[in-house]
């Protein structure tokens, strides 16, 4: 069951804990507005805030998926792994590429290095999967190819579906451990929904997809991540839909313009 943001109300998210900010004296200026109040030191997430953001990235998603645009998702702390994993298998046809361990500088704007790298991989993959190959190999030089193997696939697995270094939109799970992923993906003009709580110091230029709640909640980053993975798949099956539709249209005016046989 695909769950839209409409369906959210504030009190789920406050039950959840995404109202939990981070002090006062630590929150971006940029993000004031999106700030209730303070307690005890800690600042109060406008959750109507945060749901309006929801909002707004899920119409992006739907319109990337009518598009059948690539995602690039990013979430390498230990918490939001799995997180990403998750949204990856969820998004249909294999459109969402990952990184889940560490942003490598360089990952958008020096793609021809990353290629070279994910052909590496593949060469790699295939050397270690040709059981006659790889036994004809000496212990010390199967150990050494596999190591390779296991370090090229924790840095650059995720990234084999990825097309090319312009993505439709890039996630950023918990912004504040990310700043170099944001910097690279303006840098190559793609949007940027970035999840963040009060306290980071990068943030992109246009906050309209900034989602502001506490990242330490994985069940708020769940439920965030379940939303933007369905508003995906939504417009993509639009996408198929309208293709369908088309095609019964063009194959009924081919068979009208045949002539009767009498």
């Amino acid at each position: 069951m695909s769950i839209k943001v409409e369906q959210i109300s504030l009190m789920h998210l406050f039950s959840l804990g995404a109202h939990r900010g981070n002090k006062k004296s630590a929150l971006n200026p940029r993000l004031k507005k999106r700030v209730y109040g303070v307690n005890k030191g800690l600042s109060v997430i406008d959750l109507v805030e945060t749901k309006a953001s929801l909002e707004r990235c899920a119409r992006l998603l739907d319109k990337i998926g009518q598009k059948k645009g690539q995602l690039l998702v990013v979430g390498t702390s230990v918490h939001t792994k799995k997180i990403v994993e998750d949204f990856v298998s969820k998004v249909t046809n294999g459109q969402a590429a990952y990184v889940n361990y560490r942003w490598l500088g360089g990952t958008l704007t020096n793609w021809s290095t990353i290629r070279k790298t994910l052909k590496t991989l593949d060469k790699t993959k295939s050397m270690v999967s040709d059981r006659d190959f790889f036994d004809r190999l000496s212990r010390n030089e199967q150990l050494a190819l596999s190591r390779k193997l296991v370090k090229l696939e924790k840095f650059f697995n995720g990234l084999t579906v990825l097309k090319n270094n312009k993505p439709s939109a890039v996630i950023v799970l918990d912004a504040k451990d990310n700043p170099v992923a944001i910097k690279e993906a303006e840098a190559m003009k793609i949007p940027v929904i970035a999840i963040t709580n009060t306290n980071v110091s990068v943030l992109p230029e246009d906050l309209q997809y900034t989602i502001v709640c506490n990242t330490s909640s994985i069940n708020c980053l769940k439920l965030i991540m379940e939303v933007l993975s369905d508003a995906y798949n939504e417009g993509f099956n639009k996408a198929n839909l309208t293709i369908t539709i088309t095609q019964k249209e063009k194959n009924n005016q081919k068979q009208a313009r045949q002539p009767a046989v009498n």
